[in-house]
């Protein structure tokens, strides 16, 4: 591509990425590439669903993964990196529920150590409801807590800038 600084106009198109395979390249490296304004940006390397590493730069990378997928009991979901994206919303949906379920969002700085940002108590009611995180947080998750004859999903999206 050349010596370009950020904001530069790029005359050139950028080759793509090299396969997985490519020790030299990792998710989350940055790299310089043209952007869809025609200018040289910063870009982050992503996973796209094959496997493959993809240029994104923040204005086009996004997430949509299943934190809990029609669980019926108790459960604490994984930890979702959320720490490349600017707008954060969680979806749940309780689709059945003749008991009573505690739908948690958590937030962590590591990933580990999580404190409550939101909490939705149904009680023998579904539903459906969005959280939009407010702030920076790098990881979120979901749990269910006092999960009795009920079925939740939960969904992470985020976008970048």
């Amino acid at each position: 591509m050349g010596m370009y600084r950020e904001n530069d106009v790029v005359y050139e198109t950028t080759t793509p990425l090299p396969a997985k395979k490519d020790t030299n390249l990792a998710y989350g490296n940055l790299i310089m590439a043209k952007g869809n304004d025609g200018k040289a940006h910063f870009v982050r390397a992503v996973e796209d669903a094959d496997g493959n590493f993809v240029l994104a730069d923040s204005s086009s990378l996004k997430i949509s993964t299943t934190n809990l997928d029609d669980v019926t009991t108790a459960t604490n979901g994984a930890a979702v990196d959320i720490s490349d994206f600017s707008k954060v919303t969680i979806y749940t949906n309780v689709s059945v529920n003749t008991g009573a379920v505690t739908v948690n969002v958590e937030v962590s700085a590591d990933g580990t150590n999580w404190d409550s940002f939101d909490a939705e108590i149904f009680t023998a009611t579904t539903g459906i409801n969005f959280v939009v995180l407010t702030g920076y947080y790098p990881y979120v998750r979901t749990t269910t807590t006092t999960q009795s004859a009920s079925t939740v999903q939960t969904i992470v999206y985020g976008k970048g800038a």
